[in-house]
């Protein structure tokens, strides 16, 4: 991966551990040596191993601060699509039955184009890559795999570049596009006061307008616009925001 300077700050690289009690993730801190985690990667594995457990480490390489793009833009465009297939499908968009659809059509036209064939075939075989695990049992599998192909045999005439640009064109809609995501639990006892009733376990959403806090269920129960933010301060397991009292937040 070649990056010139301007795009290269806003790239991070991406821990993802993967068991089957679930997966974990993190970004990697500038300060901690890539040897050392491939170390300690190793020694779990071996523990693991003897308990007869699988578990699967990977690094990737992620976009951390989200920038406009244009479709023109073969560079950037092709690695900011796969990052948010990614997203989509870890469940990090609240998407209805329909948005769910519309998205799984897209990202299956992207790999097969007009091969309908292979393109069933691949969905048949492969439903829990396109659909978040989550909304799955929302249909059963056929009719899933029915509408799914539906609206992809209404894609023809559409190249791979239109088929990642419309699927941000889908996403853009939702208010988590462009965040980047942290879990985290809020601290009453070092807040003065929950004004804006955050739930204990939240999500930080770090955007390029400003902070959004989700709910567990990825409902945004506040969004903060950086130039209300007094002051703000980070540590390694801290993340405090300085409000003004009459809080110009938007809900």
């Amino acid at each position: 991966v070649c990056l010139d300077d301007q795009n290269s700050m806003n790239y991070c690289l991406y821990e993802i551990c993967t068991k089957r009690s679930g997966t974990e993730e993190r970004f990697i801190d500038d300060s901690e040596r890539v040897c050392d985690i491939i170390s300690v990667w190793k020694s779990e594995m071996d523990k693991d191993l003897q308990k007869k457990i699988d578990s699967f480490f990977q690094f990737f390489f992620r976009i951390l601060i989200f920038t406009p793009i244009e479709k023109d833009d073969e560079e950037i465009l092709p690695r900011i699509y796969n990052q948010y297939v990614y997203d989509v499908n870890a469940g990090r968009f609240p998407l209805n039955t329909e948005k769910a659809i519309t998205l799984a059509s897209l990202q299956l036209f992207n790999l097969f184009v007009d091969d309908n064939a292979r393109a069933k075939q691949n969905l048949e075989e492969n439903l829990n890559l396109y659909i978040p695990k989550k909304k799955l049992e929302l249909l059963p599998k056929e009719d899933w795999i029915r509408r799914i192909m539906i609206k992809f045999s209404q894609y023809e005439g559409v190249s791979r570049t239109d088929a990642q640009w419309n699927y941000l064109e889908e996403l853009k809609e939702i208010h988590t596009y462009e965040t980047t995501q942290f879990n985290a639990k809020y601290n009453q006892k070092k807040s003065s006061v929950n004004e804006d009733n955050i739930p204990e376990k939240c999500i930080i959403g770090l955007k390029p307008d400003g902070v959004s806090i989700l709910d567990e269920e990825l409902n945004q129960v506040v969004f903060y616009q950086y130039e209300i933010i007094i002051n703000w301060g980070i540590s390694k397991d801290q993340f405090i925001l300085c409000m003004p009292t009459d809080t110009a937040a938007i809900k």
